[in-house]
């Protein structure tokens, strides 16, 4: 069974794959407060990157890979 860190980036690789919108672009203190145990900037960055990067290697065969527009600029340490 996946960890709780785990089944967090799962359901982001998922909600980004059925959205079709890039998590990366998304208000990242929003996300933060839903995840199951607390997340620094840094490893919120790491996962929502992770899930984008699934869902563009592995496209979805019907509306092929996610939207990537250029990423957002990067938050001091210590915000989400």
């Amino acid at each position: 069974h996946p960890s709780a860190l785990g089944s967090f980036l799962a359901a982001l690789t998922i909600y980004e794959r059925l959205s079709r919108r890039d998590l990366r672009r998304l208000d990242r203190g929003q996300l933060a407060s839903s995840a199951p145990i607390p997340l620094t900037a840094a490893e919120l960055a790491e996962l929502l990157e992770a899930a984008h990067l699934a869902n563009a290697r592995y496209p979805d065969p019907l509306t092929g890979p996610p939207p990537d527009p250029a990423p957002r600029a990067p938050l001091p340490d210590g915000h989400c």
